[in-house]
């Protein structure tokens, strides 16, 4: 009768690390994989386009901050995703088109008002964006204070766009433009100023875009 194979002390321990390794392995391709999954994640809502993207609008007239007409180009900034993203923005707490405004009082009787952002599907906002001139250049402010001491957000939910102005002598001289933002889960002050996300503008103008606009007559803003 053949004797069964026993292990030697030293095999044992060699088999119990390799047996262990292998579940650890295992454990931990499918923590990864639990959190790659779309459930977890982002999704696209239309999967033939980007996540986030910038589309052309149009062209309207504006009054520059001396008082002097000029020419904005009109972008807009598409939420493909099934996640809420945020971006800086002008102090739009009292607005009632963008806002939802609340009332209640105090025990005492003083009025409270608050606005609580409710965007709608489509719509318009004063976007902070960057600007460059070359690659290789580093993105600089283009309608916005640097140093400046507040900012102001507002959200961009799921399958929501908002339409925002570009300042046209940036195009004109055929700078790039990218608008920094912000997921919902980042907001608050372990993220602040450490994350940063951009979305790019790929140049769609129409055919005669790019003209000298030096003496055109805009039209009344």
């Amino acid at each position: 009768m053949n004797k069964p194979n026993l292990l030697t002390g030293h095999q044992y321990i060699v088999m119990r690390r390799v047996t262990r390794f292998f579940v650890l392995v295992l454990g931990l391709s499918q923590f990864l994989s639990a959190q790659t999954t779309p459930e977890n994640g982002c999704k696209y809502l239309d999967s033939k386009k980007p996540a986030l993207y910038i589309s052309y609008q149009g062209q309207r007239a504006v009054k520059d901050e001396k008082g002097k007409t000029t020419l904005a180009t009109l972008l807009r900034l598409h939420n493909n995703s099934s996640c809420s993203i945020s971006v800086e923005t002008t102090d739009t707490s009292h607005n009632e088109v963008l806002n939802k405004r609340e009332e209640s009082r105090r025990p005492n009787g003083d009025l409270i008002t608050r606005f609580i952002p409710n965007p709608p599907k489509d719509f318009e906002l004063e976007i902070f964006y960057d600007v460059k001139e070359s690659e290789g250049k580093a993105w600089k402010p283009g309608n916005y204070w640097q140093y400046r001491d507040i900012s102001f957000s507002y959200p961009i939910p799921s399958g929501h766009s908002a339409a925002f102005p570009v300042q046209e002598k940036f195009f004109q001289k055929k700078w790039s433009v990218s608008v920094p933002f912000n997921y919902k889960w980042e907001a608050g002050p372990n993220s602040l100023y450490t994350i940063s996300h951009r979305v790019f503008y790929f140049r769609e103008f129409p055919k005669g875009f790019y003209v000298d606009d030096t003496q055109a007559d805009y039209p009344a803003v």
